[in-house]
């Protein structure tokens, strides 16, 4: 827990970054602590993540890979979640009905949150109501209620955006190609 909530404050000051580098062995994505104006204290959370992940003290990029050992200590290495595992954990949080729990329909709200969402707030706030909301980003109606994310809460805009490039992405993939005909040109 200590080391999520030390990179979502990093990543709320703004001193966290991302890049695609392309070199002789392919593309590399890179992790980029940006720390040249940041507050003692965040510069204490980068160094409080560098101690937590063994990376090297003393150097800000470091090379992003898929995987659970690192192979040297600028690696830093993350197992992603699926799009379900996603789903379901953004899922856990939705405002059911409490009709809708006690029909079986769904699971309740899981109202525990972690101590960086205690701080910061959880990933996404989706709200529930039997009115149309006045004032929706996005909107559902379904079951007789409405399910909706306000246009003020920029952190679940922000979240839904994400998750959409994911579904994107996800879906993707190797575009088949035609097939290709060959014709004999005499012989």
């Amino acid at each position: 827990m200590q080391l999520l909530a030390a990179l979502r404050r990093i990543q709320s000051a703004n001193a966290v970054g991302f890049r695609l580098d392309d070199g002789q062995n392919g593309t590399k994505a890179l992790f980029i602590f940006r720390g040249s104006k940041v507050s003692p204290e965040i510069e204490e959370d980068m160094r409080l993540v560098r101690k937590i992940l063994g990376l090297k003290a003393d150097v800000s990029t470091f090379q992003l890979s898929f995987g659970v050992v690192p192979a040297t200590d600028q690696d830093l290495v993350m197992l992603s979640r699926s799009m379900l595992e996603m789903m379901t954990e953004l899922a856990a949080t939705i405002e059911v009905p409490e009709e809708h729990v006690a029909q079986k329909r769904t699971n309740p709200t899981n109202r525990e949150q972690t101590e960086a969402e205690k701080s910061i707030g959880p990933l996404m706030s989706i709200h529930a109501s039997e009115q149309r909301p006045e004032d929706a980003f996005v909107s559902v109606y379904y079951r007789d209620r409405w399910f909706w994310i306000d246009d003020r809460d920029m952190p679940s805009k922000r979240a839904l955006g994400f998750l959409s490039i994911f579904f994107e992405l996800a879906q993707a993939g190797v575009v088949p190609s035609a097939p290709l005909v060959t014709i004999s040109a005499g012989s």
